[in-house]
């Protein structure tokens, strides 16, 4: 049993933040109504990657999901959407603030027709401040945010994520906030508006250079594979030219690299005692260790700090992961199968209840695909009424 089954949710959104949030959603169990416009869809589905033709980052957050479409800068289409609106628990857009009381799908408007709607309002900069109606994307808001400025090496230039971190952040923050709604409308019976913006996500998880500033004024520097208060912290390369990463974050594990690398006698050397003593002498320790990583194959270098307790890991990419026994016994990846019979490889649902791999529940829809039947079994409209509707391009 999906704990969220039973919920209905309208994805007015675009592109990776709106889109991811509703696919968490779906892997539990929501059901998720895409709405794009008729015929083309939304953007990203033009975007790469792409094999034979198909989108595969649209397929992955798009998994799961029924398709609508409806034209909503047509008078008709709107008011197509407050009937929608009026039949399920959650909305959530992404659009810049203003977008949906332009289309008369505000929060307001919708709460006046359905009391206990949930609507989530993702956006860069949230509903109100003085930039909240700029756009927001990815890059834009880890540069803002002091995000890139904390990344990469200290003696180069700031560096964004390898991946869109913010998008999937928010998205991340906005399915915890749909849920926290949920929950309270089911006890209260009154819905709420949630503002999620980008860059207050962002701004919860920076950690050290937002701490360092807010109460010390200091701006933290970039520190590369480094932790600057945790050392050993960092990455080494072995012999065969192998990057692993040795993560010691006390004595316990320190005393593990000591005993695999046959040096207890560094334990007792004061200079190496503790923690604080060992970020002190950083460059010292560090030019005992990395020659020692550099005698060593990386799988023996794995073994050998494995075997002692040091949390330790070959840095890798994705592919050597996703092939790993441990992602598949988790169930990370799993197939779907697009309509028109092409088949995708997606995330799978990360969290498991109860010991169970949870799948996935299905395939990216086509733009408009479950008109028909959303629109026949929420609205109660026949065949007559979606082909006038479609006529008219409003579907």
């Amino acid at each position: 049993m999906k704990p969220l089954k039973g919920i209905r949710v309208i994805d007015f959104t675009t592109t990776i933040s709106g889109p991811f949030c509703s696919a968490l959603l779906a892997d539990y169990g929501a059901e998720v109504f895409k709405v794009e416009r008729p015929v083309k869809g939304e953007d990203a589905r033009l975007f790469p990657p792409m094999k034979e033709g198909n989108p595969l980052g649209f397929i992955s957050i798009g998994r799961g999901k029924k398709g609508l479409s409806i034209d909503m800068n047509k008078p008709e289409g709107q008011d197509l959407f407050r009937k929608l609106a009026a039949k399920v628990d959650v909305i959530l857009e992404n659009y810049t603030p203003g977008t949906m009381k332009r289309w008369n799908i505000d929060y307001d408007t919708i709460k006046a027709i359905n009391p206990k709607i949930v609507y989530c309002s993702i956006s860069g900069f949230g509903q109100f401040g003085p930039m909240s109606p700029l756009p927001g994307y990815d890059a834009v808001i880890q540069a803002m945010s002091g995000m890139m400025q904390s990344t990469g090496f200290p003696d180069g230039p700031p560096q964004r994520t390898g991946t869109a971190s913010t998008d999937y952040l928010t998205g991340t923050f906005g399915a915890f906030g749909i849920a926290m709604g949920v929950f309270n409308a089911l006890k209260t019976g009154q819905g709420m508006h949630l503002d999620v913006a980008m860059l207050d996500c962002v701004l919860n998880t920076l950690d050290v250079p937002f701490l360092a500033w807010t109460n010390n004024k200091q701006n933290a520097p970039r520190y590369g594979n480094r932790l600057p208060y945790v050392t050993p912290f960092d990455a080494f390369q072995a012999k065969d030219g192998g990057w692993i990463i040795i993560a010691t974050a006390n004595n316990n594990n320190f005393g593990g690299l000591c005993k695999a690398m046959d040096r207890m006698d560094l334990m007792e050397n004061p200079k190496f005692s503790d923690n604080a003593q060992r970020c002190m002498n950083e460059t010292e320790l560090r030019a005992i260790i990395d020659p020692w990583v550099r005698t060593l194959g990386t799988m023996e270098a794995l073994g050998l700090l494995m075997k002692n307790g040091v949390p330790v890991a070959p840095i890798q990419h994705a592919g050597q992961m996703l092939e790993n026994p441990q992602a598949k016994a988790r169930g990370l990846v799993q197939e779907v199968t697009q309509p028109n019979g092409f088949k995708a490889y997606v995330p799978g649902v990360a969290i498991k209840i109860d010991g169970e791999i949870l799948p996935v529940e299905g395939n990216a829809p086509d733009p408009g695909q479950h008109n028909a039947e959303v629109f026949g079994e929420l609205l109660g409209l026949g065949e007559a009424d979606l082909s006038a509707l479609k006529e008219k391009g409003i579907i």
